[in-house]
């Protein structure tokens, strides 16, 4: 639907079409060139009318708003462009996929041994640790049967000096 503005003894068409996209959602769509011009010929037309109080009143801020639009729009037509044309010339052919798969499979057999032998590693240093507390466990009870040897010893030394004072006496 193209749709008209009377202003003044002139009637413009802008261009302007209303496009049903989904059921309840309407999506304008605009020719750029015919916005800009339009929006630069009324806003020739305000400044005129009203040159003072262009940064107060509600038509100077829309017609700023208006070019913020037109610079959104403009970024975002550009963006859509540019990813389309990134997409053609990313799509790969099957072969590619093909040996893209076997080249990741490569990778991952890569990776499975290496964390095989890291778990191998990890493995044999926690027998080692494993080992070494049973060594040493085993070097503590040495030290405590050493101490309780010297133990004895010092009462056996007590009691032979017992012994030979009792026999000295008889």
């Amino acid at each position: 639907l193209g749709t008209a503005t009377d202003v003044g003894d002139e009637s413009v068409d802008m261009g302007m079409s209303i496009t049903a996209v989904a059921a309840p959602i309407l999506v304008g769509v605009v020719d750029p060139a015919l916005w800009r011009e339009e929006t630069e010929r009324v806003a020739i037309q305000l400044r005129n009318s009203n040159n003072n109080s262009m940064e107060d009143s509600s038509w100077g801020q829309h017609i700023e708003s208006f070019k913020s639009f037109l610079k959104k729009i403009s970024l975002r037509d550009q963006q859509q462009q540019q990813q389309q044309q990134s997409t053609i010339t990313n799509k790969k052919k099957p072969d590619e996929d093909v040996g893209n798969a076997l080249l990741l499979a490569e990778r991952l057999d890569g990776v499975k041994l290496y964390l095989e032998n890291t778990l191998n590693k990890i493995k044999s240093a926690e027998r080692m640790l494993n080992l070494n507390e049973v060594v040493t466990k085993l070097g503590l009870s040495y030290s405590q049967c050493k101490e309780e040897l010297l133990a004895f010893e010092q009462k056996q030394g007590q009691h032979q000096q017992a012994i030979d004072r009792l026999a000295s006496e008889l």
